[in-house]
């Protein structure tokens, strides 16, 4: 997995409990934002901290698809094959 971005931007993030990534999707997981992230066609999807209290939000589900140009949520979700059926 070539997932230079979230190990610059994250390098604490334990990358074991990353659920598996398509390798067509682009890291652009950035510093400044909350949790790792992948940029796929009009998406953008964040991959938060596998356990609730270690988030910033730990009320929020640990995955989020938001529109890329407008950045508005489409959907948040704890099961990863709904995200990857949403995004397909």
């Amino acid at each position: 997995m070539g997932d230079v971005m979230i190990n610059y931007a994250f390098p604490e993030y334990d990358m074991t409990t990353l659920p598996a990534i398509p390798t067509m999707w682009i890291d652009v997981s950035y510093r400044n934002d909350v949790c790792p992230s992948w940029i796929a066609n009009e998406f953008h999807i964040f991959v938060d901290w596998p356990k609730p209290e270690e988030r910033e939000y730990p009320e929020m589900e640990r995955y989020t698809v938001l529109e890329r140009e407008t950045g508005g949520s489409l959907l948040q979700s704890d099961d990863w094959q709904e995200i990857l059926d949403f995004v397909k």
